[in-house]
């Protein structure tokens, strides 16, 4: 969801933390090689989320909020009765309405302009 709203600040987060750098066709490579990498990947991702934790902390905690929710997985699903999907979508959108006021309060504290 952070990614889709705010595509150019994800990509400025995976450049920085040099997330690029880790994909490569692992398919033709020895195991061991293969795991080094997918080690260098998780290394990659976790600096990459904790650059967005200390730039973006109140998006952080939005999106924290969204991992312990149960239901947010139902709500990528186009399943369910007309009711049912009427109701994922309102709540996606109060979802994305929570994140992009937490956005908005990080750039206010940081002083940057959006």
């Amino acid at each position: 969801m952070a990614r889709v709203l705010f595509p150019l600040e994800a990509k400025l987060a995976i450049q920085t933390a040099q997330a690029d750098t880790t994909e490569v066709n692992s398919s033709d490579m020895p195991t061991e090689q293969v795991k080094r990498l997918q080690f260098m990947r998780l290394q990659t991702l976790e600096k990459t989320v904790e650059k967005g934790r200390r730039f973006f902390p109140n998006c952080s905690e939005v999106l924290d909020e969204l991992l312990v929710d149960e239901k947010v997985g139902t709500l990528l699903l186009d399943k369910g009765t007309p009711e049912e999907r009427m109701m994922k979508r309102k709540r996606y959108m109060e979802l994305k309405d929570d994140l992009m006021k937490a956005f908005d309060k990080d750039m206010a504290e940081k002083k940057w302009n959006h």
